[in-house]
């Protein structure tokens, strides 16, 4: 019987992962405050000023207090460095704004008045038929596909939308209210806003514009698993998205290069893209991109997910592709993101009944925070969907994101009233086991809560908050504890059997957890490491078990 279940893992303090200070892959590129030379040939740099007050996502009803810190920033600015422009403004998932500046005068922005903090720009790139039945997508879209996404906005942040593809048809669909926004002759009833977010001074003759024939096949391939039109031909084939009647976002933030490389985008642009995607009311977002993960606390792009969910928005993130290259720990950003859905991706070979982890498919924990994701899978291997003028098959943690931002579509259209993390909670305690490729089930490591399953996560029984928990690092003699809510998603109330299932535990090391549980309650743990507790990975899946059912 394939076990169903959240979630947990632990790491000891005396474990060595060997991922902090590993050489990124060469696809992966950093870019702290670089950016193109003015014309004297002084550098400039774009940066990200964050100001004192929360973002408006976190703290509803400060919009006065805002306005009035970013005005007097902009002073400030204008009086003590009249070199600096500004290109974005946010305010609703981070607040403060995206500044061009000559690069000896960064340190000076920090002095400025109501400055909290000053980010460099880090640099992100893409996380490169029957899928949709895979993941039990069908047999939640109804018999006239009234509920398969119907009225649902899902915005893909990547490199553009062709809105003229078949799989985009906007026939029998109705512009919402509103609606088209952004660069108009880019967007149909199907595809309803059209962004583009250039770097500063790109040179690429398309940057500025939101759709692009030649570096668009990434972020129309991605649009079309999410959302593509049911039973569209390909090639003599029948495929549709997984939600084929959502509307589609395309805000273009990864843009092509003069240097002939694969496109790519800069943090200021991607946060920017995000504040956008949540002032249009987009009630889903795709991010298939990454780059290695950047240290929580100052990785700009991972917190305005974070906002974005606090404003109501699920986030759908790939995991990566360098499992490879870098074995565990291999997660970037911004799959750290603590509140967005981060994707690995598995490959399924025809059948819906088990996935095989798929090799390129970074796994957990992430390499700095050590937090466990992914916090699940999807289909990522071969996957046939859209690209500027005609069809393509691709594989990567990318083509196994969009699953699940179009799985959160179908879950959002039909239950409207559950909140981001229950959405999530549905999604990580409903999966599927996935086999790591030995014929041995896959740890949470890889996996996280399993390959998703539409059908059980329509009926989830309960919700589960956090969804998996992470202690980092754990010393001789260290102790972690804490609880999990548990509350009823319908038909979950009662009692449930708890158990600690497919272990790996180091020596010394245990997992305290009661026999017992009642729903609605909460869920203690506690980790205990003895004196003697040898290094290794510690993890596993917390199970519920009421009769049939487990969770």
């Amino acid at each position: 019987m394939t076990r169903f279940g959240s979630a947990l893992a632990l790491v000891l303090a005396i474990l060595a992962l060997g991922t902090v200070g590993r050489t990124p892959s060469n696809d992966l590129v950093t870019d702290c405050c670089k950016a193109s030379p003015s014309g004297d040939g002084d550098s400039r740099s774009e940066v990200v000023v964050s100001l004192a007050a929360p973002a408006l996502a976190h703290a509803p009803g400060t919009e006065a207090r805002i306005a009035d810190e970013q005005r007097a920033f902009r002073r400030e600015l204008a009086r003590r460095l009249p070199e600096a422009r500004v290109r974005w403004r946010y305010r609703l998932v981070a607040n403060g704004f995206a500044v061009v500046l000559p690069s000896a005068h960064v340190p000076r922005l920090r002095g400025l008045p109501g400055v909290r903090d000053v980010f460099a720009s880090a640099q992100y790139v893409p996380q490169l038929d029957r899928s949709p039945q895979q993941i039990g997508a069908p047999g939640l879209w109804g018999a006239g596909l009234e509920t398969a996404g119907q009225g649902v906005k899902i915005g893909v942040i990547d490199t553009g939308v062709d809105q003229g593809h078949a799989f985009f048809d906007p026939a029998g669909y109705t512009m919402p209210a509103g609606f088209p926004r952004g660069q108009q002759r880019f967007t149909n009833a199907k595809v309803i806003v059209a962004r583009a977010f250039p770097p500063p001074g790109a040179r690429y003759r398309n940057a500025g514009l939101a759709f692009d024939g030649d570096n668009s096949s990434h972020g129309t391939h991605v649009a079309g698993i999410a959302a593509g039109n049911a039973r569209t031909q390909a090639s003599g084939r029948t495929v549709s998205g997984v939600a084929p009647r959502a509307h589609i976002g395309n805000y273009k933030a990864l843009v092509g290069t003069d240097s002939g490389l694969s496109p790519n985008g800069n943090a200021p642009e991607i946060v920017a893209a995000i504040e956008a995607a949540v002032r249009d009311g987009m009630d889903v977002l795709n991010l298939s991109i990454g780059q290695p993960e950047l240290e929580p606390r100052r990785d700009v792009v991972a917190m305005a997910l974070d906002a974005a969910a606090a404003a109501g928005v699920v986030s759908a993130v790939a995991a990566g592709n360098d499992f490879n290259d870098l074995g565990a720990g291999s997660v970037s950003s911004p799959a750290n993101s603590e509140r967005a859905i981060t994707v690995g991706a598995v490959e399924v070979n025809g059948t819906t009944s088990r996935g095989t982890h798929a090799g390129f498919s970074s796994v957990g924990p992430t390499t700095i925070s050590l937090r466990l994701k992914p916090d699940v899978a999807a289909p990522g291997v071969d996957i046939l969907s859209s690209v500027p003028a005609g069809w393509s098959s691709f594989s990567g943690t990318s083509m196994a994101s969009p699953h699940i931002a179009g799985a959160a579509a179908l879950l959002v259209q039909r239950h409207p009233a559950w909140t981001v993390a229950q959405v999530k909670s549905a999604l990580v305690q409903t999966g599927a086991d996935a086999s790591n490729g030995e014929d041995s089930l896959a740890a949470p490591q890889f996996q996280g809560g399993g390959v998703v399953a539409l059908a059980r996560a329509d009926r989830p029984l309960l919700f589960a908050s956090p969804a998996g928990i992470s202690f980092g690092l754990l010393g001789r003699n260290g102790r972690s504890e804490g609880a999990i809510a548990l509350t009823d998603a319908g038909g979950g109330t009662g009692a449930w059997q708890v158990a600690w299932v497919r272990r790996e535990t180091p020596l010394g090391a245990r997992l305290v957890l009661p026999a017992t549980v009642t729903v609605p309650g909460s869920l203690p743990y506690e980790a205990v490491i003895a004196s003697a507790g040898a290094q290794g990975d510690f993890s596993g899946f917390v199970e519920l078990r009421r009769g049939p059912d487990i969770r």
